[in-house]
């Protein structure tokens, strides 16, 4: 997700079925006044099945991101593998991040994690890349590139080109 002033994605997804492999992913480089809201739930109703969501969020100037993600297990749904993993850079002070895990489980047999972190970008490494001659937004730049690329290396190649030309536009006009 890039551009646009408010936005909204929402997912209900059922594994109704045993077997099932189901990954959500996204990445969203929000900035301005910008407000991006991303709420998945996966249910996950028999036995033997695996759900992964990971979202990557870039957050700058007064933007405001949410995630919300709910992973359901019936009691039907033994040997479930249910995962989400929400991961935030904030690059202001006005930026904002609601991050909701959230596990809802019934059944005995399962592994299920949920997290989330939110930071700022890692002052070692822009230490290491400034060290060696590197300018302080160009390093900026790599480590924000570096850490939304976890998501779209796994992308088509079409739509990863597609999706780098915006995340390197974005990140020229908030990290000029």
């Amino acid at each position: 997700s890039i551009g646009g002033g408010w936005s909204r994605r929402e997912g209900d997804l059922v594994c109704n079925g045993s077997g099932m492999d189901l990954k959500i992913s996204g990445a969203v480089l929000a900035g301005g006044e910008q407000h991006v809201d991303n709420t998945y739930i996966v249910h996950h109703k028999l036995p033997e099945n695996i759900s992964f969501q990971r979202f990557k969020n870039v957050v700058d100037d007064k933007a405001r991101v949410v995630f919300q993600g709910k992973v359901i297990v019936s009691i039907d749904a033994q040997k479930t593998d249910g995962q989400q993993m929400a991961q935030t850079i904030l690059l202001s002070d006005d930026a904002e991040i609601d991050c909701k895990p959230e596990l809802e489980i019934y059944a005995d047999d399962v592994e299920c994690a949920h997290g989330a972190t939110v930071g700022a970008l890692d002052e070692d490494m822009l230490f290491y890349l400034r060290a060696r001659g590197i300018p302080i937004k160009t390093a900026q730049r790599l480590l924000i590139h570096a850490f939304v690329a976890e998501i779209t290396d796994n992308l088509p190649e079409a739509i990863h080109q597609a999706a780098d030309t915006l995340i390197t536009k974005w990140l020229n006009q908030h990290l000029a």
